[in-house]
């Protein structure tokens, strides 16, 4: 039986052939995704900072290797945004 989400929201992203996804809900937090296997969680309620990564996973391919950071913020909504080495590459901006 799959767990009631209130208010889910997800964002997606593609980096050298990997997928990416942040799903977030009011009641089972936020989750990060690459290639459909989750890699960082939190059930942190508030984001205090736009500047501070809520999620950070570093990838370890054979050809290549990366930092996938979330960064998120909610007033009336939540807004998220995945960022690789420094570079937004996908989700909200701010």
């Amino acid at each position: 039986m799959k767990k009631f989400e209130i208010f889910p929201k997800e964002w997606t992203a593609t980096y050298a052939g990997h997928a990416i996804r942040v799903r977030n809900s009011w009641n089972r937090g936020m989750k990060l995704y690459v290639d459909g296997v989750c890699q960082a969680a939190t059930g942190r309620l508030f984001a205090l900072s736009r500047s501070k990564p809520v999620l950070r996973y570093s990838v370890e391919a054979e050809h290549s290797s990366f930092l996938v950071e979330v960064f998120c913020y909610a007033l009336l909504t939540v807004k998220a945004k995945i960022v690789v080495d420094g570079q937004r590459i996908g989700g909200d901006a701010f």
